[in-house]
């Protein structure tokens, strides 16, 4: 009965007739624990796509996310998939909890990705998991865990993908918020600094050469 399932599943989603979005989760449900590398990327997917139909039912869009979660968790470490379907699960699910100001499993489904991401992603997947954090602890109110998030963010990218313009001046108010005015200080100070020396080389690009030169 499995075969004949997964052969229908199979022959459905091959039709020149393309299937519905529920007809294709029906069909990534039966064929992902057969071929897992295959199928589960795109169950994780099309649970997100169909969990924006019932936006408004919480529970149905927990469940249907959760699972999306589980299906990305189940993939192999080494699969180069994974790491962008626990990305498409996460923040599906982390929007849900903010949209509902589910602060705390915002706050609990951020420490999760990040953890996912000490354990088996690269140094981009653990810098996106931080700001996540980040973003998750500061809806609580938490500024200064939220400047260490950004701080370790910045140790785990080299120098130069750590976006300092977009990045310094959260940090410099995360810091101020949570007491901490030295350190605000040296992030704005480096942020101004930025802006002058940006300033300054334009200044030298557009300026017109004299008679002579």
């Amino acid at each position: 009965m499995t075969d004949d399932l997964t052969t229908r599943a199979r022959t459905m989603l091959l039709s020149t007739d393309e299937p519905t979005l529920l007809q294709q989760v029906w069909a990534f449900r039966l064929l992902a624990p057969v071929s897992p590398a295959v199928y589960r990327p795109k169950l994780t997917r099309a649970l997100v796509r169909l969990s924006d139909s019932v936006r408004e039912d919480h529970a149905a869009r927990h469940a249907l996310l959760s699972e999306a979660l589980e299906a990305a968790d189940g993939l192999h470490p080494d699969n180069p998939d994974r790491n962008p379907a626990l990305h498409t699960a996460l923040d599906a699910l982390q929007t849900m909890h903010s949209e509902f100001d589910d602060h705390e499993q915002w706050l609990t489904l951020s420490r999760h990705r990040v953890d996912l991401a000490r354990s088996s992603g690269g140094p981009a997947f653990l810098a996106g998991a931080l700001y996540a954090l980040a973003t998750a602890l500061a809806g609580c109110g938490r500024f200064g865990e939220a400047a260490d998030a950004l701080h370790e963010q910045r140790r785990v990218l080299p120098p130069t993908a750590w976006d300092r313009d977009r990045y310094l001046p959260q940090l410099s108010a995360l810091l101020s918020a949570a007491g901490r005015p030295a350190e605000a200080h040296l992030a704005y100070g480096e942020h101004a600094a930025r802006l002058a020396a940006a300033a300054t080389e334009s200044d030298g690009h557009h300026r017109l050469p004299r008679s002579g030169d």
